[in-house]
């Protein structure tokens, strides 16, 4: 028997659940209102003005939407209390519970610092405005924080419905008068101004996310909320749509025209509501937001403490601090730890910081509880309610990470270093004490240290679906005592959430004791033997878990046969992670077998299955038969080979002993080995490999070996180190989603690929058609033409060809691929050449230029390209997107410009187009390669050199282009940034005083640069020659190397007329228009034109009055053209006179 577990039971402690929706509402509200609109209004209005601070307002609401809903999910399953903390704890991974709740703490000691800067607004306003005291709002701040952590030192009751209260009185204040004075706003104008610029946009929603400390607040009091299921997501809801709505409609009531606000923009919207008067809506202004604000620091300040205490009970923190809490809280030491921290950080660090760090913490809190389910199939939850897993938590940790970055480098900076600090405490103490309180509260059946010290070998069986308990021990004490060692005997439990942790205790107990039973029916021998109980999400972590923990070398376990497809792939996990040996048991194993068969292909499995083997068959000396299947035709040099991977198998165990070996030839794998069964009592088989990495995998031959014989079965797996681990688990994350294809499917494709290495006459047809197209689109500049020769290009086939060849080290097809290849770039080419060369029109155009400056950009298209075009041809069901690849690729334009800068004489162009070529060429071969790696393609085991050869080669390739493209690109930006210098002093030395610059051009030559530009240069403006130098100089400075400015000046009048002079002109002519119809004139004609002194106005005009023109007449007109003008004008009219007649028709 062994003894007693070591457990503890906590005893049934439960909240009433006695909160609804609103008073839910008014503790996230708390926030979301009292930061989000009392407080942060201010830095937002300070920074954009007051009407742009609406789109973030909106924007922040459609960025909480998946936050609130995948919170709203977990919170609603989850039991116990807490926030996100709580919810990181859940996700079972240890480092993801430390760090979301070392978050929390650093973003509360925040967020109280915060809180307490808008209650000091609203305190120093009241001191002020009653008692004439300016006091440093800072240090108001710090005295809040101090008396508030000093009433709480003291204990206080909830009083949810008074603070609730206060909350709905401080929201329909502010409510009151936003609607009054939106009666005064120009609406449209004020959401025509909403939205500021991109970047202004996302940082000022950034720092706004601060306000979502809200949703944490109502998810710490989540055991206390009535029907948690139906009611936390509509109050998640609502505490961000009342913190979103008020600030819509406080920002639009301020208006857009308000350019130099206050500390407290609010309290100027409340004064000059006019609803009340001017000192007592300050006051009561003052009062709310002092209130919402206070119950938002008292809440703050209380979680942290609740925290601090959860992560000291869970290990993350010193026990200390849990040991010495008091009946009426923690003592006073660590209760006035975040008060203190929080005036630190209000005195020292600026308002801006702060709130940036405040959204910080909390984002990236929320992204780490969701980071984890986006590697699992489903949540790791009871249930779930949000459908086409893993979108919402994907779009919710994507969001909560992307956003902060728009906060700023410096912020960014100082949360990384608050990470970095708790991975250091992590790694120092962290890690090592959560590790021993989980045991704790997990494991059932620990003893005493010096009883569970790891012997030379352990080996550790699994109860939790054993139909041979007593078999499975037994064999497991046979390899523990072989190899003097101990034996573990573990059953995991799975139960849900919602059971009482104590109760979970009591259920692990009473497995332990139902496994404490078994081992008094069992015939262990003189080893130390352990049963051991885990509490575990599910059975495949809880054994994981366990293995690294104990230090475990053999895993023993047993399949019973099932097809169940849940355990088929909880044990393929075991047998893909588990970071020992691992032996799994079909059948019930005799004791001390007499005869066993192993089979053998030479992997590395087949040698850890002969071990065991001896190790079986140790007490009753049976023989051992080492088995290998020939399935094609029996030659020497088959059966040699055979014989060879036999031998590497029995020289893989020492002190092996006589073996009896033979090679079987069959017709399948699986018929040999059944055929060698006969009069066998135990087959050890090694376990099937696949892929590139040779991946361990439960299925295959030996799952089908175990279910066709009744002879017991042992499949077994080599150790694997942690790194092998690693990167099978990176490469699985890659891999594991893509669709699976069959042999037969992995058979069409291959030879597809090998077809395609092969040119025919429709190859070269295709080719010279595509060539002639995409030349003569590139001499129009037509994109349209290019992309129609991209379609008609067969340039692609053999290239993937060679990535196929190259996977499956067929080295002659990749060299048939490699020539197609070559030929249909030599053909492209001279087609280009002699188009060129024949055209009418040689002129480079954009779409010449275009492609000879290729740069890290084009080596990433070129990339994606490959991949894509890797899956497409691999999968018939999505063949139809090939035409999409052959457009991205761009595989025939650039030799087309290749073939057009050999014809115009221009190298370089030639070699641009050729680096951009031999940059795609390069990079489709690589991803289509490791594209078709993914999907399963692979050489023969003993061709695997060859791939790596070949992958080393094209990743030494695409490593040498992309240093030539990364110091192109280099350059290119380099260029980019001189000619905007060059340009900037143009415009301010040149353009400012001569005139306008035209055709700069900057060209290096050397050591230097030549630039050349045409100025139009204004008579009366030249540039002197002191100008000049210094233009010079300046210019030198600003490209970084000696310059020769190589300008054209073109000498040129200004031109007034079209604005300076026209307006005037036309101004006169509509004056006289005006007064001659006034004075019943008929105008025939007016021109006004510039005299050497003022204007002249010559009309000709028609007087069909009874009186005549006279000389008043002209002077007054001739006043009011002078007083238009502010010149003299000289008029010149000449009157004809007429009469009106007037007919009309009679009956």
């Amino acid at each position: 028997m062994a003894n007693d577990p070591v457990s503890s039971s906590e005893p049934s402690v439960r909240f009433s659940r006695v909160l609804g929706i609103p008073w839910l509402v008014a503790l996230g509200a708390s926030v979301t209102v009292g930061l989000g609109v009392y407080t942060l209004l201010t830095v937002s209005v300070q920074n954009l003005g007051s009407g742009q601070v609406i789109g973030p307002y909106v924007l922040l609401g459609v960025v909480a939407i998946p936050i609130v809903l995948t919170l709203a999910e977990r919170a609603a399953v989850v039991p116990g209390s807490g926030g996100l903390y709580r919810l990181a704890r859940n996700s079972g991974t240890l480092w993801v519970g430390y760090f979301g709740g070392w978050l929390m703490l650093g973003g509360y000691a925040v967020l109280a610092a915060l809180l307490s800067w808008g209650m000091a607004l609203g305190v120093d306003l009241l001191l002020i405005a009653y008692f004439d005291l300016d006091v440093n709002v800072l240090w108001i701040a710090s005295a809040i924080l101090g008396l508030v952590a000093i009433v709480g030192l003291q204990g206080m009751r909830s009083a949810w419905r008074t603070r609730a209260a206060f909350v709905y009185a401080s929201l329909a204040f502010l409510a009151m008068f936003s609607v009054r004075n939106l009666v005064a706003v120009s609406l449209s104008q004020a959401i025509t101004e909403a939205v500021p610029r991109t970047f202004e946009l996302f940082t000022v929603t950034a720092f706004m996310a601060s306000a979502l400390w809200g949703l944490d607040y109502v998810l710490s009091v989540r055991d206390q909320v009535r029907r948690p299921t139906k009611t936390l997501l509509p109050a998640l809801g609502l505490t961000v749509l009342v913190g979103v709505a008020f600030g819509v409609a406080a920002a639009l009531a301020l208006g857009p025209s308000l350019a130099t606000p206050s500390l407290t923009p609010l309290i100027d919207l409340a004064a000059d509501s006019r609803l009340l008067p001017e000192a007592i809506a300050r006051t009561l202004y003052s009062v709310f937001a002092i209130s919402i604000t206070l119950i938002a620091l008292n809440r703050a300040l209380l979680n942290a403490r609740n925290l601090l205490y959860a992560m000291s009970r869970d290990g993350f923190m010193p026990e200390r601090i849990r040991s010495s809490s008091t009946m009426s809280g923690l003592q006073t030491w660590t209760s006035l730890v975040f008060p203190a921290s929080s005036v630190v950080l209000v005195l020292f660090v600026p308002v801006e910081a702060l709130v940036g760090l405040a959204a910080m913490t909390f984002m990236w809190a929320v992204a780490i509880v969701h980071l984890p389910d986006l590697f699992r199939s489903r949540p790791n939850l009871p249930m779930t309610t949000l459908p086409f897993h893993p979108i919402f938590p994907g779009l919710t940790a994507a969001t909560t990470v992307l956003l902060p970055l728009a906060l700023g480098l410096l912020t960014v900076f100082a949360g990384a270093a608050w990470l970095a600090l708790g991975g250091l405490f992590y790694l120092l103490y962290g890690r090592k004490r959560g590790l021993e309180v989980r045991r704790k509260q997990i494991v059932i059946g620990e003893v005493s240290a010096e009883s569970a010290a790891k012997p030379g070998y352990r080996v550790m069986a699994d109860m939790s679906h054993a139909g041979h308990a007593q078999a499975l021990i037994e064999t497991g004490a046979a390899l523990a005592r072989k190899r003097g060692g101990d034996l573990l005997i573990i059953s995991t439990l799975q139960l849900d959430d919602q059971i009482p942790p104590y109760l979970k205790q009591q259920r692990a107990r009473q497995e332990w004791d139902q496994l404490d039973s078994q081992l008094g029916e069992v015939a262990i021998g003189e080893i130390t033997v352990r049963p051991l109980v885990r509490l575990a999400p599910n059975h495949a972590e809880g054994i994981l878990e366990a293995v690294r923990e104990e230090g475990v070398d053999l895993l023993l376990m047993e399949w019973r046969g099932s097809e169940d497809p849940d355990q088929i792939e909880e044990l393929d996990r075991i047998l893909r992670s588990a970071p020992s040996e691992v032996a799994i048991v079909h059948g019930e194993v005799p004791n001390a077998p007499s005869s066993v068969v192993v089979p053998t292909a030479g992997g590395p499995h087949a040698p850890v299955a002969l071990r065991l083997a001896q190790e079986l068959t140790a007490q009753s000396d049976g023989g051992i038969r080492i088995i290998n299947v020939l399935t094609g035709e029996l030659t020497p040099e088959a059966r040699s080979e055979a014989e060879a991977k036999i031998q590497a198998t029995r020289e893989a165990v020492s002190d092996l002993g006589e073996v009896e070996v033979n090679v079987v030839p069959a017709e399948s794998v699986q018929d040999g080995i059944l055929a060698e069964l006969d009069d066998v009592e135990v087959l050890l088989i090694g376990t099937t490999r696949e892929g590139i990495l040779e991946r361990s995998r439960f299925g295959g031959i030996p799952t089908q070996i175990a279910r066709a014989t009744s002879i017991p079965t042992i499949i077994t797996r080599a150790r694997e180190s942690q790194s092998t681990l690693r990167i099978q688990r990176i490469w699985g994350a890659i891999s594991d989603p893509l669709p699976k294809l069959s042999a037969r499917q992995h058979a069409a494709v291959a030879q597809s690929m090998r077809e395609a290495a092969v040119p025919t006459i429709d190859f070269y047809v295709l080719i010279t058609l595509a060539a002639s197209i995409a030349t003569l689109g590139l001499l129009q500049n037509s994109g349209a033409v290019i992309i129609g020769a991209m379609l008609v290009a067969p340039l692609m086939a053999p290239i993937l060809a060679m990535g196929m060849s190259m996977v499956q080290a067929e080295t002659r097809v990749f060299v048939l691929g490699v020539e197609a290849t070559i030929k249909g770039i030599a053909l492209a080419i001279l087609v280009g050449l002699v188009i060129v060369i024949i055209s009418p029109i040689t002129d480079p155009t954009a779409e010449i230029l275009a492609r000879t400056q290729p740069n890290i950009l084009d080596l990433m298209v070129a990339l994606a390209s490959g991949a894509a075009a890797g899956y497409a041809i691999s999968r018939s069901e999505v063949a139809a997107a090939m035409p999409g690849v052959a457009i991205s690729a761009a595989l025939v334009p650039p030799l087309c410009v290749v073939g057009y800068g050999l014809g115009v004489s221009d190298l370089s162009i030639s070699a641009g187009a050729l680096l951009l070529f031999t940059t795609n060429l390069i990079a489709i071969v690589l991803a289509a390669g490791i594209t078709f790696l993914a999907l399963g393609f692979q050489p023969e085991r003993g061709e695997k050199g060859e791939l790596a050869r070949g992958l080393r080669l094209a990743a030494v390739s695409l490593a040498a282009v992309f240093v030539i493209l990364a110091i192109v690109t280099i350059r290119t930006v380099e260029q980019q940034d001189r000619e905007d210098a060059v340009v900037e002093l143009f415009e301010q030395q040149v353009v400012a005083q001569v005139g306008r610059v035209e055709d700069l051009v900057i060209e290096r030559k050397g050591n230097g640069f030549i630039l050349t530009a045409t100025i139009i240069s204004y008579r009366g403006n030249q540039l002197s020659a002191e100008d000049l130098g210094k233009l010079e100089d300046d210019i030198t400075e600003a490209v970084g190397g000696p310059v020769t400015l190589d300008a054209t000046f073109l000498d040129a009048e200004r031109v007034q007329t079209a604005l300076g002079g026209l307006q005037p002109l036309r101004s006169l002519e509509q004056i006289f228009a005006e007064a001659a119809v006034s004075a019943d004139w008929e105008v025939i004609d007016v021109q006004a034109s510039k005299a050497v002194n003022g204007f002249l106005v010559e009309a000709t005009v028609i007087v069909t009055s009874v009186r005549p023109l006279s000389e008043q007449d002209l002077t007054e007109i001739q006043d009011q053209l002078m007083v238009a003008v502010d010149d003299s004008v000289e008029l010149h009219v000449l009157s004809l006179s007429g009469n009106r007649i007037e007919l009309s028709g009679g009956e």
